[in-house]
């Protein structure tokens, strides 16, 4: 089983099946007490896939997102969420959820209401839970908090850590940019993975003792009974020589601290070689260099010992140098400042004098042709304008198709969710205090469908588009289709009431007793306790858009809920 974006596939045989195209799958776990059970996470949900009778089976678990879960026993797992308190579901051997919902057996209580961040199992079957830098261990149905050979003392505030542990008992965990090893002697190693990854680690695995550590660009294997370095070894990366050539001749640069090379732009180049001060592992070595004045960012990791630089613009420059070994050891480098500056031609005083000279010749030049050719410039004139008018005006037309392609729905001619993105980072950088959210849904949209046809219903949609453009005439407001028969309306600097009006006109609008049409609405506002702060604040408004809509669905439909 694998996922590729909205689909969840099978590979049987050398052959791909499509099992789903519509659950969006995003994390696949086997079942650790049955056979043929996988748990599925999707963008919205928790589903558990069954096989059997030769035949796929869904049934959902959650309705929301897990963070991560954890089987507490063959019929039950706990659960917790980004937002949400954790939930302990329980279900029958069939799949299917049970009346109660709860394993009585289990006391969430005990966790002090506080965000999970984690669920684990240890190699002894215990259940572990990791919050802001505590963690506890289910023992006889009760959650109790538990030291873990004082991991709390190393976590820094608010770092999300996951653990696991390998066969011979020792944890083992990650954050964003660090990963952590228990030792024998029951403390922690702490290892910084910032030198050797570019963006944050996405996942660990434990391999023969070696920890695998993977990003979105690379992974990295890191053995912890190597030896390091001690605190009293400090290995450098030094310059051997700078070679200034050009097309006479070639001079090696002092790189003295308080002596700066400089030269002509354009009349030469520079060549740094350099090596460690150190005999060990010369061919394991990774070197990184930083041109500061160019480009602030460290290159990517090579193993030549010399680079060249030619052609660069006029400005002040400082090459720095560092390096690391196979074993994690850092290699601090020094540093050479120079100069490059502009031709002569291209200094200030020069350009100056271009100037002048220039605007004499031309005005003199204008003059004459002006004398002579009046009227047959003056026809070009209009004939170059009316041309580029018109390359003007195709080229406006084609970025409005081009843009209208990219940004609006190819059905509604609503925006699409690709623009909502972009309009929502816009959003937050203009730090809005005062926003509305609201989320919209056809009721009973597959039976219309299956009653009138596809045609018919995509008429609704687009009937339903129409309405909200209409009344959504507000200046800072976009309407998004959502996805299928999903509709999402952001409103920035208006009061609740004057939304909830629109919403009231939009319901009554689309309402058609005699074809069952209407649609159910939620509305989520900004108040005192909610701010936006972030893209994430954003989307938390939208998420709870989304439940008071659930609300409207289970309250009977054709309704307007407001999540308060």
């Amino acid at each position: 089983l694998f996922a590729e974006s909205h689909k969840l596939l099978l590979l049987d045989n050398k052959v791909v099946k499509t099992i789903s195209d519509t659950i969006y799958p995003r994390e696949i776990y086997a079942s650790k007490f049955h056979e043929n059970w996988y748990f599925i996470i999707t963008e919205q949900s928790l589903l558990l896939l069954i096989y059997k009778d030769a035949q796929w089976v869904f049934s959902q678990v959650l309705n929301q997102r897990p963070v991560s879960f954890v089987e507490i026993n063959p019929d039950a797992i706990v659960a917790n969420f980004i937002v949400d308190l954790p939930v302990i579901v329980s279900y029958d051997s069939e799949g299917g959820k049970r009346e109660n919902g709860l394993d009585k057996k289990i006391e969430l209580s005990q966790l002090n209401d506080e965000y999970i961040q984690y669920f684990f199992k240890n190699n002894k079957n215990k259940i572990l839970a990791v919050s802001d830098k505590k963690f506890y261990e289910l023992n006889e149905g009760k959650f109790s908090e538990i030291n873990l050979n004082g991991i709390s003392q190393i976590l820094e505030k608010n770092e999300v850590v996951k653990f696991m542990q390998d066969s011979n008992h020792k944890y083992y965990g990650y954050s964003n940019t660090r990963i952590f090893i228990e030792s024998d002697e029951n403390n922690w190693q702490v290892i910084q993975m910032r030198p050797y990854l570019k963006s944050n680690i996405r996942s660990m695995v434990i391999d023969s003792g070696e920890v695998k550590v993977s990003s979105h660009d690379k992974i990295i294997s890191y053995n912890p009974r190597v030896h390091r370095l001690t605190n009293s070894q400090k290995y450098k990366v030094l310059f051997r020589s700078i070679l200034f050539s050009n097309k006479t001749n070639k001079q090696l640069v002092a790189f003295k601290d308080n002596q700066e090379f400089n030269f002509e732009q354009g009349t030469g180049s520079l060549l740094f070689t350099f090596s460690a001060n150190t005999i060990f592992k010369v061919n394991e070595l990774h070197y990184q260099y930083r041109l500061k004045g160019y480009d602030d960012v460290w290159s990517e990791n090579f193993t030549d010992n010399q680079i060249s630089f030619t052609k660069l613009p006029a400005g002040t420059y400082q090459m720095e140098l560092r390096a690391h070994d196979t074993d994690g050891n850092a290699y601090e480098g020094n540093r050479f400042q120079f100069s490059v500056y502009p031709h002569w031609y291209l200094h200030s005083y020069a350009k100056f004098t271009w100037l002048i000279l220039a605007i004499f010749v031309l005005a003199y030049l204008f003059r004459k042709i002006l004398q002579w050719r009046e009227n047959k410039f003056l026809m070009q004139k209009k004939a170059l304008k009316e041309v580029i008018n018109q390359k003007t005006l195709a080229l406006k037309q084609a970025n409005g198709e081009l843009k209208k392609l990219a940004n609006l729905d190819g059905l509604t001619s609503l925006y699409n969710r690709r623009y909502m993105d972009k309009y929502i980072e816009d959003m937050s950088q203009k730090k809005i205090k005062k926003v509305c959210v609201m989320m919209l849904d056809m009721d009973y949209f597959k039976k219309y469908n299956d009653k009138f046809g596809h045609v018919a219903g995509d008429k609704l949609l687009c009937k339903l588009a129409k309405i909200m453009q209409q009344e959504i005439d507000f200046e800072n407001a976009i309407a998004v289709r959502y996805g299928g028969e999903e509709f999402l309306i952001i409103i920035c600097n208006e009061d609740l009431s004057v939304v909830l009006d629109k919403a009231e006109s939009i319901k009554s609008l689309i309402e058609n007793k005699e074809k069952n049409t209407s649609v159910s609405i939620g509305i989520c506002a900004t108040t005192k306790k909610v701010k936006i702060n972030s893209t994430q604040d954003i989307r938390h408004l939208i998420h709870l858009a989304d439940k008071a809509l659930y609300q409207a669905k289970k309250s009977g439909r054709n309704a307007i809920k407001i999540h308060c």
